[in-house]
């Protein structure tokens, strides 16, 4: 299970990658954003107050890349009358993010390729 959350938060990381890569033209900014992405989202506090914005820092990649803490955690996420655990929301968002970001890249690169 370890493994494949590390992978789909691998390729998640990439087709972000590839989607700043086709609207950024510097190398050195795109991992820039990157590093930010990844590393950046630890210095961001958790609420005492919003439930909601500690839902959010969870499923940032930092908190994610550790499995064990992620198993350990009793974090729901409800909508409504419907429970989703803590890990199925990690492959929700993370496939959600993946699909997203390669159909624009994909589109994108297509559009600037074919137009010139």
């Amino acid at each position: 299970m370890n493994f494949g959350v590390e992978i789909l938060l691998a390729l998640s990381i990439t087709a972000v990658s590839m989607m700043l890569s086709v609207f950024v033209k510097s190398q050195v900014a795109v991992m820039a954003m990157d590093i930010l992405l990844f590393f950046g989202t630890v210095l961001l506090p958790t609420s005492k107050e919003s439930g909601l914005w500690n839902h959010i820092v969870c499923l940032f990649p930092v908190n994610i890349y550790d499995l064990e803490t992620v198993q350990r955690s009793y974090i729901s996420y409800s909508f409504g009358r419907v429970f989703i655990s803590y890990l199925m929301m990690i492959w929700i968002v993370y496939l959600t993010i993946l699909g997203i970001c390669t159909y624009i890249a994909g589109r994108r690169f297509r559009k600037c390729e074919v137009g010139k």
